[in-house]
């Protein structure tokens, strides 16, 4: 409720002092008064040392002439402690307030009417020091002699009133207040009529408080009122007008009319530039009830824009605005909280933290606000200690500032409670939740959305104490109250009916679940597609992770039906499920992707685009240098992510044309002989006590009704086949055995592993089958599905043709191609050892890759710590060359020395990229580390190269160029020279768009790291953003002989035969298959569209 307070009109009065009968000293008091009068003015334009200034002057006039013991005197200490009030000196306002108290008193005048007004000023100090106590003490004061001196029936006593009825407000006694409130409401409207400007003040404040009772439509009737007699009697351009419809806008948040509530903040905003200036608090205060609205109805990048638009830069900041810098930074953590990205908003909040206890102490609002976001976002990073710390120290701190009772309080006890159902101490939980929900009750009442988030919280609780009769009864109270209260955009909304859904297909109450899980994920969607209009790819991936946990349990539960053989299982729940997975695969890549493809607009459009890759240029050298600059990488990346945004939102349809396509579109586009294959990857959790992460698969054939679930297998139980365990043979009997068909010297059990664990499961939906589309997830990314022997000595390939997509959308998307250009550009028999000094003779590259530095095949031929010539590619580019020439396609050969990472990215120089891109070159991927290692000390030292300790997975996957073993190992190069090294981040900066295919003739060059629904984070993914059409690499380590006769064999498939790239694709398999028994030499190739 700190919002609000901002809001509140406090109607107290400034001494106007009488002349003295002194007849000499009357120019003087005019002079004094008239110098008050002008610091005024500049003090209502927060020329605070302008108006403070004047205040001296004045001093030291009295000084000479009246003496520091008059009462002229007294006025002016008085307001100079009122400016320091105003810079937020209250030590200096305290000072002056009880110096001029003081004159008073030693005059013997405390009973001038001037005396109380003091008083009030002294009450308002206190109060906003949540010194709450001295302040009611100081209004009664004021109160007491107000009534002597003016009786209760006077405008002066109504004004004290009303700051105690403030006080009350604020200290949570919102029954005197409201008493107090009306009482003075009909006072006014009876003595001074309704138009008066107390009158329309009161109004104001009465509304304030039913606000926070959640007593709404009793706020809009007060409200709408005071807006109506604001208009008629000040104007609408008016501060108080402004303030009126600024409060009507929280009124309207509250209640989740978000759309109504935006238009009166924006004129509240107008209005208040106009009149005081960007750097008011009134300003602030509108700016920052924007930044919320706007995170509420999902429009984030415009909430972003506002919220940076409060922190200025520290060096331009004048001390009166540190509190609101410090407030923006807390909101910005917030919405990058929001947003999923944890390390950014901790970065903000600690500095917000630093802010608010160096400048105003650990019992401040800020401070306090700080440590329990804290808490928040260390108990979504599962730092469960961390947060039960900060969030007991921001409960204990409140409780001082404000007492037991508040809805701060709940706010901390409710996290807590939550904290430890987390952590499975529901004793202690229930407790909280308890002690919460009886504040709610007391201040707000049973018929409020805060009351009904209670019922929910302990609802999901009694779920884990399977206390099940008393869950379902708090789950449908809250879900009555919130679908009266009409906020269906609310969070608390959409958590219910999750926790709802979820508790009713845990009891297998399935007619109930279904209906609750359709109407979420809709919702959920709808985030989704705002995220894509304004989220940078990077962003765009960890705001998706925030919905991992509802998806997961999605197919958890329709697994647990199946397993159960529960027989009314709906279509309609197999159609949630389809178009779930289909909405969110790939989605950040084809973001991502249509990024790219920018590069072909023009005018600003452009420009942006050059300028981001410009930013991400310098970023590809600054992530790979030995000593890095990390203040100069975040720099970079902020930059490259605004204007990444920028473009987002400029093309804002462009970004979201192929995003919402459902299963009925994908039947629209396959035959009755096809099959879409969408495999899932998930974490079991909630269901049953199983919590491991399996597999399934959703099939989608053509002229079916409906998909089809079928479960396969554990992670665990893939993972054991495709990795080889310890003591294994080599890498070549090991794949020999996976995908061999010959019966001779071979494991049968692993031979028949994929078969069992992938194909049969399904098989019995594969009847008649031709054409399989499928998409990929976890592990099966490390499979190649057609090269799966069957029975009757026969590949699953060589059974159904197979089409590897990174989601089903693509089949609704154009698939035509018309090339630019007929060339091709072929990379091999590079040089890796060059010297770096050398000047490359020609500007364009393309590589093969090879396995990595660190990888465990017992092959001799690869390199320890640097990269060995390959004496095959350049036999392989010649012999693919000769046939290109022979179909009319103009070749370029770029080999030895020539063949730098330099003349690779100038590719993208030429008027459109290459036909072909055949690569021929060692290539390298690393996983994730799994500890934490200084990047900079270990590349200097030799220990790792930084592109295998790179947190980056894009860094951590790429190939070797000419020259590259002094740039793998962190040496110099000559200045202006690229390292040799071309990682997956750099080429998915490039613009390839006009390539049809690029072949990895390397290996392992599909492996990469694997996330979520994104898919593989390697070269795969590099050349898909970067726009190629099809893209041919391979899962393991091919020998250079093998790869060499493979490649030849698909050119004459595709280009001599007259064949497509996937038929070509097919047919070499099989005739490498024919030709070398060991399917290590051909399974490992995959080619993906």
């Amino acid at each position: 409720m700190k919002t609000l307070n901002k809001f509140i009109f406090i109607m107290s009065f400034i001494p106007s002092f009488v002349f003295s009968q002194i007849v000499d000293t009357n120019s003087v008091i005019k002079e004094v008064n008239n110098l008050i009068s002008e610091s005024r003015k500049y003090s209502l334009k927060r020329d605070l040392n302008t108006a403070l200034k004047l205040l001296n002057d004045a001093d030291s006039l009295c000084e000479v002439t009246v003496g520091k013991e008059s009462v002229i005197y007294a006025k002016v200490i008085f307001n100079i402690g009122r400016v320091h009030f105003l810079k937020m000196d209250y030590a200096a306002a305290e000072k002056g307030y009880f110096q001029a108290l003081e004159i008073y008193k030693q005059k013997n005048a405390t009973n001038d009417e001037e005396y109380p007004a003091i008083l009030m000023q002294v009450s308002v100090l206190y109060r906003d020091q949540h010194k709450y106590e001295l302040a009611e003490n100081y209004c009664r004061e004021s109160l007491i002699l107000r009534e002597k001196i003016f009786g209760i029936n006077s405008k002066q006593y109504c004004s004290s009133l009303i700051s105690l009825a403030n006080i009350f407000n604020l200290t949570n006694r919102f029954k005197e207040a409201e008493s107090i409130y009306l009482e003075v409401k009909d006072f006014y409207k009876k003595n001074l009529g309704d138009t008066h400007p107390d009158y329309i003040v009161n109004l104001h404040n009465l509304a304030y408080l039913y606000i926070k009772l959640e007593k709404f439509e009793e706020a809009e009737i007060h409200l709408m009122e005071a807006k109506s007699l604001l208009a008629m009697t000040e104007g609408t351009n008016s501060g108080k007008y402004a303030t009126c419809i600024n409060t009507l806008g929280i009124l309207y948040s509250n209640m989740a009319m978000y759309e109504i509530a935006k238009p009166l903040y924006l004129e509240a905003k107008e209005i208040f530039e106009q009149l005081v200036g960007k750097k008011h608090p009134l300003y602030i205060a509108c700016i920052q009830n924007l930044v919320g609205i706007y995170f509420k109805i999902g429009e984030f990048e415009i909430s972003e824009t506002y919220q940076r638009e409060m922190i200025v830069k520290k060096e331009e900041m004048q001390e009166k605005d540190i509190e609101s810098y410090a407030l923006g930074l807390n909101n910005l953590a917030g919405l990058y909280l929001g947003l999923g990205n944890y390390k950014k908003a901790e970065a903000l909040y600690l500095e917000a933290k630093e802010i608010n206890e160096s400048k105003f102490g650990r019992n401040h609002d800020g401070f306090v606000s700080n440590i329990a976001n804290l808490a928040i976002l260390y108990f979504y990073n599962s730092e469960f200690e961390k947060a039960e710390i900060y969030y007991k120290e921001a409960l204990q701190i409140n409780e001082e500032l404000y007492g037991s009772e508040n809805l701060k309080s709940v706010a901390y006890l409710e996290n807590l409670a939550i904290l430890y159902k987390t952590t499975g101490r529901y004793d202690l939980s229930e407790s909280y939740f308890m002690v919460s929900k009886r504040i709610i009750q007391t201040l707000l009442g049973v018929e409020s959305r805060d009351y009904a988030r209670s019922l929910k919280n302990l609802a999901t609780l009694y779920v884990k104490m399977n206390l099940d009769v008393i869950a379902d009864s708090l789950f449908n109270q809250a879900n009555k109250l919130l679908e009266k209260q009409h906020v269906k955009n609310d969070v608390v909304y959409r958590e219910n009916l999750l926790n709802m859904a979820k508790f009713y297909e845990m009891k297998g109450l399935f007619k109930r679940s279904e209906p609750l899980f359709q109407v979420f994920f809709e919702l959920e969607k709808e985030r989704l597609r705002h995220g894509l209009t304004f989220l940078s790819e990077r962003e765009l991936v960890m705001y998706m992770n925030s919905f991992k946990h509802s998806s997961d349990f999605l197919v958890s539960a329709y697994l647990n039906r199946v397993e159960k053989k529960q027989e009314d299982i709906s279509n309609e729940m197999l159609t949630l499920l389809f178009d779930n997975i289909l909405f969110q695969r790939a989605f950040a890549l084809n973001s991502a992707s249509k990024i790219n493809s920018l590069a072909k607009k023009s005018g600003h459009i452009a420009e942006d685009y050059l300028r981001l890759k410009g930013y991400k240029r310098q970023l590809s050298i600054e992530y790979t240098l030995a000593k890095r600059n990390q203040n100069k990488i975040d720099t970079l990346e902020d930059k490259a992510n605004e204007i990444e945004k920028k473009l987002i939102r400029d093309q804002h349809g462009f970004l979201q044309l192929d995003q919402i396509v459902n299963y009925q579109d994908i039947l629209g586009k396959i035959g009755k002989d096809e099959v879409v294959v969408e495999f899932l990857d998930f974490n079991r959790n909630e269901i049953d006590s199983l919590k491991e992460k399996v597999y399934s698969v959703l099939l989608l054939r053509g002229g079916w009704a409906k998909p089809v679930f079928v479960y396969l297998c554990s992670e665990r139980s893939l993972d054991s086949v495709l990795n080889d365990p310890v003591g294994r043979v080599s890498g070549q009997k090991f794949y020999r055995d996976m995908y061999s068909i010959s019966s001779d010297q071979k494991d049968e059990n692993i031979n028949n592993a994929l078969l069992k664990l992938i194909w049969k499961p399904m098989s019995q939906y594969m009847e008649g089958i031709k054409k399989i589309y499928y998409s990929a997830s976890g592990i099966m990314h490390r499979v190649n599905l057609s090269a799966i022997p069957l029975t009757g000595n026969q590949t699953l390939g060589e059974k159904i043709q197979i089409v590897s997509l990174s989601s089903s959308k693509q089949l609704f998307q154009s698939q035509s191609y018309l090339p630019q250009n007929n060339n091709a550009i072929l990379f091999g028999g590079i040089h890796y050892s060059q010297d770096s000094t050398d000047l490359d003779t020609f500007s364009l590259v393309s590589t093969r890759s090879h396995d990595g530095v660190d990888n465990q095949s017992n092959d001799n031929t690869l390199p320890n710590d640097y990269w060995k010539m390959l004496p095959w590619t350049i036999k392989e580019i010649s012999a693919i060359g000769n046939l290109l020439e022979s179909s009319s396609i103009h070749v370029k050969l770029i080999t030895g020395k020539s063949a730098t990472e330099d003349a690779f990215k100038k590719i993208e120089n030429l008027k459109s990229s290459p036909r072909i891109l055949h690569i021929a070159t060692h290539g390298y991927f690393f996983p994730d580390p799994n500890k934490e290692v200084d990047n900079s000390q270990l590349a200097v030292s030799g220990e790792e190269p930084v592109f295998k300790i790179s947190e980056h997975p894009m860094l951590r996957s790429g190939l070797i160029l000419a020259g590259g073993n002094a740039g793998w190992k962190g040496q110099q190069t000559l200045e202006g020279r690229e390292d040799g090294v071309l990682t997956a981040y750099e080429i998915s900066q490039m613009n390839l768009s006009n390539t049809e295919l690029v072949v990895l003739s390397a290996c392992e060059t599909g492996l990469g790291d694997i996330k979520g629904n994104e898919g593989v984070y390697g070269l795969q993914r590099a050349f898909k953003i970067a726009g190629a059409k099809y893209l041919m690499m391979s899962l393991w380590q091919v020998p250079d002989r093998e790869t060499k006769e493979f490649m030849v064999s698909f050119y004459k498939n595709w280009l001599t035969k007259k064949k497509s790239i996937p038929e070509a694709f097919r047919m070499t398999q099989k005739e490498m298959r024919e030709r070398f028994i060991n399917p290590y030499a051909w399974a490992g190739f995959v080619l993906v569209e």
